[in-house]
């Protein structure tokens, strides 16, 4: 090996040693490297010893993932009690003392309920296996078993099952937080970014879109950051982008969490890692969503077609239609599936988590809660550019 690929491999940056970089080979004869600190990328192979300019890919290989196993093991105590009137919404944001009902960010015994997983059962958004899920009893701080992981009730009516969609994992492992760190409406905003990218642009999940469209920051009360929901994804205000119009809040949303097995697909080597209470969330290198000079062109061109979709008349697409889409197909965007939902195929894609179709009344009820209009306000209708589908190919240029 030369020195030009050593150095990426070893991580070193201008000649210092920073961390170390995960190596592989995919297909078309790329080398696939990622730093944490500064970005993913490619370097196409001439030849076995020499590498060339480097380019960006678009999505999170899983092979990348396999190279964080990171296991602390800590003594845990109950955290202390938060003295703050201040609690947060869904997506983080600060409330007033008189609706400080929300969270104050600290663990609670959970509240999730046996019937609250047998409806989850019947929508098809947990496994049917009751050995897969259970409840956490007595526990005010998690401890799942071996094999399990921590959910939130409120993130699996957002979007989010298991296996775990490469594109959140590989999100989880760039910004180094854990799964419960995110409040429900960044989870929401993932999942709609999802959706837009494979339902309208007609493309797996695009990072560097992403990293120009949304901003990551952490959420501090009185006492400190919040351990629960404390890290907030939101698109950038400064952009043009869809209002998805979410609700401030989702009442009391940290109390309800169980614990579910951790599971894989045939393409990935392992699924999200280990739930640890004691990692902080501390702001990384990572969180600015940098934008490299190599990856300029292609993001920009992605984004002028997010413009057209929104100023364009009559090819407008609202926000509420993309949540509206994802669960009128009863499919979990942050679920990892066996195809992209630009080839979904109706009631019996293979992705759809149950085949029964909702009704008018069902559909809005399971969508209304995600945001904000009041009981008796119309909901947007449909975007006037349909989602692509098996019905509806993307257009091959």
């Amino acid at each position: 090996m030369d020195g030009q690929i050593l150095h990426l491999a070893l991580g070193l940056l201008d000649g210092r040693l920073t961390c170390i970089v995960f190596v592989l080979i995919t297909y078309g004869k790329k080398l696939i490297c990622f730093h944490r600190n500064h970005s993913c990328f490619t370097a196409p192979i001439f030849s076995e010893r020499s590498c060339c300019a480097l380019e960006y890919p678009r999505t999170f290989p899983s092979s990348i993932l396999r190279s964080r196993r990171r296991r602390r093991r800590t003594a845990i105590g109950k955290p202390k009690k938060s003295s703050s009137a201040v609690g947060t919404s869904a997506d983080g944001g600060k409330k007033s003392v008189a609706a400080a009902r929300v969270t104050d960010g600290v663990w609670r015994l959970s509240e999730t309920r046996e019937s609250d997983l047998r409806k989850l059962r019947e929508r098809g958004l947990i496994p049917q296996d009751r050995e897969a899920v259970k409840l956490p009893g007595n526990k005010v701080i998690p401890r799942p078993p071996v094999g399990f992981r921590v959910m939130f009730l409120a993130f699996v009516l957002r979007g989010f099952s298991f296996p775990v969609h490469n594109f959140l994992h590989g999100l989880l492992f760039l910004y180094d937080i854990q799964l419960h760190h995110l409040s429900p409406n960044s989870l929401l905003h993932i999942a709609c970014f999802v959706t837009f990218c494979e339902c309208w642009l007609g493309i797996e999940p695009h990072f560097g879109l992403f990293r120009k469209l949304y901003s990551v920051k952490r959420q501090s009360g009185s006492d400190g950051v919040y351990p629960i929901g404390g890290c907030i994804i939101s698109h950038r205000s400064n952009l043009l982008f869809f209002s998805f119009s979410m609700s401030e809040s989702a009442q009391y949303w940290w109390r309800r969490w169980f614990y579910i097995r951790n599971s894989t697909v045939a393409r990935q080597d392992f699924g999200l890692d280990p739930f640890d209470p004691s990692q902080k969330i501390e702001p990384k290198r990572s969180w600015k969503n940098q934008i490299l000079d190599g990856e300029v062109a292609e993001i920009e061109t992605l984004y002028l077609r997010v413009e057209d979709l929104q100023l364009i008349p009559e090819k407008e697409v609202n926000g509420v239609d993309i949540m509206h889409t994802f669960i009128k197909r009863r499919v979990q965007p942050l679920q990892a599936r066996a195809q992209p939902m630009f080839l979904y195929a109706g009631c019996h894609d293979p992705t759809r988590v149950s085949a029964e179709e909702f009704s008018k009344g069902d559909l809005e009820r399971n969508l209304r809660p995600l945001l904000k209009f009041k009981a008796g306000e119309d909901i947007p209708g449909k975007s006037l550019t349909s989602p692509f589908s098996a019905s509806r190919p993307v257009l091959q240029v």
